[in-house]
Formats: C-alpha cells, sequence, structure tokens
C-alpha cells in the first residue's frame, strides 16, 4: 500500500521491531548513505538493535558513525546446523569428508537400526524484524543482499522509503515524495511529520548529506532553507 504522510503506520513498524536493517541505495550514493544513517541514530535512540549494509563507499565524514550504528557491506553470514542426537548411541569419533563439493559427516559407530529420523538441521543468523530500504526502485536493486536472503525478505515487513516514483511500490508500506529532490531533504522533513525531533549527531548527518550532495551546485531558495534549518535547529534533543 502506497502511505506517505501517515505517522501511526510508520511508527507502528519501527516500534514494533526489536532488530532493523537498513539498507540505502549505493546508486544514490551519500544521499541516500545520509538518510539512512540518519534513520539508524533514530532508531538506536529507540533502543534497537540495528544494521546498515551500504555496497559503496562510505565518505570519510561518515566513518565515525560505522561503529555506531553497525554500518557494513554485507548482511552476516548465516550457519547450517545439523543436530544428532545420539542418546543411547555409542558414538566414539566424528568425522567429514569432501566428495564432489559434498560434505559428508561420519558419525561412527551408529546401530543398523539408527533412526534417521533422530537428524536433523537448521539455520541460524541474525535475525531481523524491519527492513527499511531507502532510495531504491525495487528489491531486485539490492543486488546480493535480497537474491541470497529472498526467504527473509519474503517474510519480513519492509517500509520503502524514495523520493521517485518510477520504482515500484514494493513495501509493506511506501513513503514516496517525488517532489523532493533529495532524500536528505525528504526525510527531514518526514522526520517532523512523523514527530521526531533532530538531536545533534543526526542534525549533522543531514546536514553533512545535503551540504555534499549540492557541492559545487547553486543552491535554489527551497534547498538554500533545508540548509538552513537543518544548521540552526534549535532543540538538540530526541523526542518523539
Amino acid at each position: 500500500m502506497l502511505i506517505s504522510d501517515d505517522k501511526k503506520h510508520v511508527l507502528d513498524l519501527i516500534n514494533g521491531a526489536e532488530r532493523i536493517l537498513i539498507i540505502p541505495s549505493p546508486k544514490k550514493g551519500v544521499d541516500s548513505l545520509s538518510a539512512a544513517i540518519a534513520l539508524g541514530l533514530i532508531a538506536k535512540q529507540l533502543n534497537k538493535e540495528i544494521s546498515l549494509v551500504y555496497q559503496g563507499d562510505t565518505p570519510e565524514f561518515f566513518i565515525k558513525y560505522k561503529d555506531i550504528i553497525n554500518i557494513k557491506d554485507s548482511l552476516e553470514a548465516k550457519s547450517l546446523i545439523i543436530a544428532i542426537n545420539y542418546k543411547d548411541t555409542p558414538v566414539e569419533k566424528i568425522n567429514y569428508s569432501v566428495e564432489n563439493e559434498v560434505l559428508n559427516l561420519v558419525v561412527t559407530p551408529v546401530p543398523s537400526n539408527f533412526d534417521l529420523n533422530r537428524v536433523s538441521y537448521s539455520k541460524t543468523g541474525t535475525r531481523i524484524d524491519l527492513a527499511i530500504i531507502v532510495g531504491s526502485s525495487s528489491l531486485n536493486d539490492l543486488g546480493a543482499i535480497y537474491s541470497q536472503n529472498y526467504e527473509e525478505f519474503r517474510k519480513m515487513p519492509t517500509l520503502n522509503i524514495n523520493n521517485s516514483d518510477e520504482g515500484s511500490q514494493f513495501g509493506t508500506i511506501n513513503v514516496i515524495e517525488p517532489e523532493f529532490e533529495s532524500l536528505t531533504e525528504m526525510l527531514f522533513n518526514k522526520l517532523a511529520l512523523w514527530g521526531f525531533k533532530l538531536n545533534k549527531d543526526i542534525a549533522e548527518v543531514l546536514l553533512l548529506g545535503f551540504r555534499s550532495i549540492n557541492a559545487g551546485n547553486v543552491q535554489n531558495d527551497q534547498n538554500s532553507q533545508a540548509d538552513q534549518n537543518l544548521s540552526t535547529e534549535p532543540n538538540p534533543e530526541f523526542t518523539t
């Protein structure tokens, strides 16, 4: 569904998640990264567990936020766990071999009537409650992040934030505002509508992103006003 200014739906998604994955589009560079880091800092203030996956180069002025909100270039690899219930079975050793790209686990000894239903398997890895996608026209734009984690994306709710209406409405909630020239400016405005005030770090991230994407350009009145608003944010406290 398409929701532009519905504060309740957006906040319900964010507040209902414990572990949030934020993915800015590398195609939109600093613009999407700046907006994503600001969202990460907001979620951090709400005591959420944050991972931000960015497949582009992180500018030096954003490096200090890498550890604060766990910025990395890929999702954590999952592990395969093979569980064997060997109760009443005198296991003496476990070996493995690789044949034709097949990994064989060899458990010795087992009785001839060993029940194979006592062998099970599962996958482990970081559980994600909400994905926030910033600046992508479709999930396919996420490349390997999406293709290698298709099942997770199919099940988890997503918040799609974009300033372009050329893409698909792939999110559980889609916040699309094509009237804004940048994601940074869009998010600055949306945060106010959603009831958030900027603290010092959030304002700094948005200001750095805004100035970076406008470096060397003559800013129009709207852009100049957004820059001024960010620079003179009167209250650094974070509230909802």
